[in-house]
């Protein structure tokens, strides 16, 4: 294992930011440096990344809703025109697709009559421009090609529930299907047996969805991104000192989300199963992950930082890191809103990451079911209601001399300190004392209820976790509804 410390993993961030010249402050509570920690509008996970540059309020929280934009892409160059179409609907002759044409399979690129693709060179040479349509006609299978990631999208993909197989992305310093969008709309597709391998940057779909682009005169904030109905199987590594992966969308800057799915596995010194940065100006809805999250210093079932909304999100697998280990979110901080959300997984501290004493908490080993670190202090604004953890915890030996470890059920805090005194959350949380292996929610107010497995099956014991979001039975934990098939 590398020996990485969070100021380094910081340091990695902030010269990437300085390179586009401007640098986010960070919006941190309690001054702690803790490892990984992202400014405050989700920061920049790769050098491409502009989020709110020259125009963010750093002082407000966002709109809940959300907004982003797009950018410029690579048609990429691999077999054009000769490519095969892969495997078409029956009986639809490709909708009039020609998988030798190119750039594209036919049609006009408008709404009415879109760009086919039925090619993997087709795939490829998706590009930039705004206002331009796409529909995906047939399954594309890229065994045996190589995929160059499309630089900048920022049109509209409709997938017609066809699927992107067996992508491989590797020696490349920063990885995914797309870098960048901008203003894009991306709905219903299915991407298989995704293999992503980048040293700095990794994500299953897109590494970062921009919230802001230098024009003439300043930035110009674009259009909303927006994401629906997109699931993404596979496996996404970011192997460098400070690599930081993504199931699915690395820093989400600006946009909506909704029914987002991601199995597999992520792995990096930052890892999250989801999304890393949940920025203030970006919402998603309906989050699924099943996987196993490895991380060398914060491990994050489904979003490593977030400040912005996220309503039904659920995080299956496990979730192992070296300094901070969270069933759901690595952070929340001001202005986030969330509601409606729980973990199972099995998360383990390792204490394998190499801390720093310094500022106040820089030296905290931190586990919690659902957050590893609350900044909700001092009047600032964010909420979390109807959540629960009932996974487990595991601690491996104890940290090094002269540091400390908090462990809780739900919260990865201690005392009554910043970000943890309660006034954030809105009620209807509970946690597993049993498979947890904690009789407290970890730190400030006691605002939570702990139950013993039995009770977190029987529904009259969690009145808060309501249908027809949630679905409770009889002998079964709550889960949420948009999780049936």
């Amino acid at each position: 294992m590398r020996s990485v410390t969070p100021s380094s993993s910081a340091l990695f961030r902030a010269l990437l930011v300085f390179g586009l010249g401007f640098v986010l402050a960070c919006g941190d509570d309690d001054g702690s440096g803790d490892a990984g920690a992202p400014p405050e509008d989700g920061g920049a996970m790769d050098a491409g990344a502009s989020e709110d540059a020259g125009t963010r309020d750093s002082g407000t929280g966002g709109d809940a809703g959300a907004r982003v934009d797009a950018g410029m892409a690579d048609a990429g160059s691999d077999d054009a025109g000769t490519a095969d179409a892969g495997t078409a609907d029956a009986g639809d002759a490709l909708m009039g697709c020609d998988p030798e044409a190119s750039p594209f399979g036919g049609g006009a690129g408008t709404e009415e009559d879109p760009y086919l693709l039925c090619a993997p060179a087709h795939w490829l040479a998706l590009g930039p421009d705004e206002d331009v349509h796409h529909r995906l006609v047939a399954d594309l299978d890229f065994a045996g090609r190589s995929y160059a990631p499309i630089a900048d999208f920022g049109g509209v993909l409709e997938g017609g529930g066809h699927a992107l197989a067996n992508v491989t992305i590797a020696g490349v310093d920063r990885g995914a299907l797309f870098l960048e969008v901008f203003g894009a709309t991306l709905r219903d597709l299915r991407v298989e047996g995704l293999s992503v391998t980048a040293t700095h940057g990794a994500a299953g779909l897109v590494l970062t969805v921009v919230s802001t682009r230098p024009t003439g005169g300043g930035f110009s904030r674009g259009a909303a991104s927006t994401f629906e109905d997109v699931r993404v199987e596979g496996a996404v590594e970011a192997t460098g000192e400070a690599g930081v992966a993504a199931g699915i969308l690395g820093t989400f800057g600006r946009g909506s989300a909704a029914d987002l799915r991601f199995e597999g596995s992520v792995e990096g010194v930052s890892a999250a199963g989801a999304i890393d940065a949940l920025a203030r100006d970006a919402s998603a809805r309906r989050v699924f992950v099943d996987a196993e999250v490895v991380a060398e210093v914060e491990a994050s079932g489904l979003v490593r930082f977030g400040r912005g909304t996220l309503e039904e999100g659920v995080a299956h697998g496990a979730a192992t890191g070296g300094a901070r280990v969270s069933g759901l979110f690595g952070e929340l901080s001001q202005g986030s809103a969330t509601a409606d959300v729980y973990s199972d997984m099995d998360l383990t501290l390792t204490h394998g990451a190499a801390l720093e004493l310094g500022g106040i908490g820089s030296d905290i080993y931190r586990v919690g079911g659902v957050v590893a670190t609350p900044r909700f202090g001092r009047g600032r604004a964010g909420s979390l209601t109807d959540f629960y953890f009932g996974g487990t915890i595991t601690v491996v030996d104890a940290p090094p001399s002269g540091f400390a470890s908090v462990v809780g059920g739900l919260f990865g805090c201690w005392g009554g300190y910043t970000g943890c005194n309660g006034e954030w959350i809105q009620g209807g949380c509970y946690w597993d004392t049993e498979t947890s292996g904690r009789s407290t929610q970890g730190g400030g107010q006691v605002m939570c209820t702990g139950l013993s497995s039995a009770e977190l099956a029987t529904p009259a014991e969690t009145p808060e976790l309501e249908p027809p979001t949630w679905v409770k039975t009889s002998g079964a934990a709550p889960t949420l509804a948009f999780e049936a098939p």
